[in-house]
């Protein structure tokens, strides 16, 4: 994709408008990346496609806006991660939010680009799912529906933060739970652990 370079270097963000002049697009594969602030999204999509997104290292988010990953090749395949914000953003509304995701992927839709997948984000590091969290996975399962749950990831982070036994135990208790991803793991969900390696990033 052809973005720009910014006067740091880093890359900016690719627009859905640039989706548009891909080669080829009916066999990009779209993978909309989603999760409350602070799960690590803009640090996955860096390590998988060899981005330079800003990455937080407070509580204010840095994706205020959905973005795209430039695009790579896995397994074969040429994919663009869409980068998206928390439903807890800390400057744009839940609702504004939908809105803008819902836009892009009509968008990227009309450009030929269908979306193919989510993958979504949740820190292991949390002692609980609180209301934020859970919020954030409510919104996402109306932005999905339970029919689309097939095509969902849901990728454990933030590993290196917590004790193996505790993080192996909330992880049991988030399969188990029926108010947690119990319900969406039945209906074909997947859930994995990362642990900020690019194998377990890319799956590679």
């Amino acid at each position: 994709m052809n973005s720009q370079q910014d006067t740091n270097g880093s890359m900016n963000h690719a627009n859905a408008d640039e989706l548009r002049q891909t080669r080829s697009v009916e066999d990009v594969i779209l993978i909309a990346v989603m999760g409350a602030t602070g799960t690590g999204k803009s640090t996955f999509i860096n390590l998988a496609s060899g981005m330079n997104l800003a990455v937080g290292d407070d509580l204010m988010s840095c994706t205020s806006e959905v973005t795209y990953s430039h695009e790579f090749i896995l397994d074969g395949r040429r994919v663009i991660l869409m980068d998206t914000p928390g439903f807890d953003d800390t400057t744009v509304s839940d609702t504004d939010i939908l809105r803008m995701i819902s836009l892009h992927l009509h968008t990227t839709y009309e450009h030929g680009v269908i979306l193919s997948g989510i993958l979504y984000l949740h820190r292991i590091s949390d002692p609980r799912m609180g209301g934020i969290t859970r919020r954030n996975f409510t919104m996402f399962r109306k932005l999905c529906g339970d029919e689309t749950l097939n095509n969902v990831l849901i990728i454990t982070t933030m590993w290196g933060l917590v004790d193996p036994e505790r993080g192996a135990a909330r992880e049991r208790q988030l399969r188990s739970d029926g108010i947690l991803f119990k319900p969406v793991l039945e209906s074909g969900a997947h859930m994995i652990r990362h642990d900020n390696t690019p194998k377990s990033g890319v799956g590679r």
